[in-house]
C-alpha cells in the first residue's frame, strides 16, 4: 500500500494538475508510443503491479517494443503508481541506483597497466 505522503514530501503536489499539463502526458505518451522502436538509449522501466493509474501492460508493451538492446523492466508486486513512496521504496530506489552504476562502470575507460622500471 502506498504510504501516506500528505505534506511529507514539499517536492510531491498533491493539488490536481492542470488541464495543460494533462494534455502535454498525453501527447508525450502518444509520442513515445509512436516511435518505441526507434529508441537508441538505455531504459529502465519500473512499475507497480496493482497500478491503477496507468496499467503494466503498457510498460510490458513499451519494453516489447523498445528498439534497443539495454533494457530492463522491473514490475514491483503490490505496489502502486508513485514507487518511490511506497513503503518499500528503499528497494526501488536500490534497483534504480544499481542499474544506472552498471552503465556508469561500463562506460570506465579501462585502467591501463603501470609500467615495469627494468
Amino acid at each position: 500500500m502506498v504510504a501516506d505522503v500528505a505534506g511529507a514530501d514539499p517536492l510531491v503536489d498533491a493539488r490536481k494538475i492542470p488541464a495543460s499539463t494533462a494534455a502535454a502526458l498525453i501527447d508525450g505518451i502518444e509520442r513515445i508510443q509512436a516511435d518505441m522502436e526507434k529508441l537508441a538509449v538505455p531504459v529502465l522501466l519500473l512499475h507497480g503491479d496493482a497500478d491503477r493509474i496507468t496499467p503494466p501492460d503498457g510498460s510490458r508493451d513499451l519494453f516489447r517494443r523498445a528498439g534497443v538492446a539495454d533494457k530492463q523492466l522491473e514490475i514491483y508486486p503490490g505496489h502502486y503508481h508513485d514507487l518511490l513512496h511506497e513503503p518499500e521504496h528503499a528497494a526501488v530506489v536500490a534497483d534504480i541506483t544499481a542499474w544506472i552504476v552498471r552503465r556508469v562502470d561500463a562506460a570506465k575507460p579501462a585502467t591501463p597497466e603501470p609500467a615495469s622500471e627494468e
